[in-house]
């Protein structure tokens, strides 16, 4: 109805390869070096959760996703450590900003989809 739709996507996919390589070349340069253990499951659970949480088709979601399990996460990984509230010592909880994430991740898709 207007414009062709094969050079529309060749151009979206050829924009979103050229970010996906700059994005892996500075993460690359972050860590020196790459190997398989350097990519683990629980950051691919977060990265599923921010996408999820804000929404596919939303620049605005996106952003606002990534900055609220950011803030989660980092939340959470001061309370896995463990701390004292008045006399009341609360011991140390690993592996609940993972948890948490998961949670997160199984509501949001479960009320965005019904």
């Amino acid at each position: 109805m207007g414009i062709h739709l094969l050079p529309a996507r060749l151009l979206a996919f050829t924009i979103g390869a050229f970010f996906a390589g700059v994005g892996g070349a500075l993460y690359g340069h972050y860590l020196v070096s790459f190997s398989p253990a350097t990519f683990y499951v629980a950051m691919l659970v977060q990265q599923l959760t921010m996408l999820v949480l804000g929404g596919q088709a939303s620049l605005t979601g996106a952003v606002v996703g990534v900055t609220a399990i950011t803030v989660l996460s980092e939340v959470l990984r001061n309370l896995e450590r463990g701390f004292s509230l008045g006399g009341l010592q609360v011991p140390a909880v690993f592996g609940a900003s993972q948890i948490a994430l998961g949670f997160i991740f199984i509501l949001v898709r479960t009320y965005a989809v019904g």
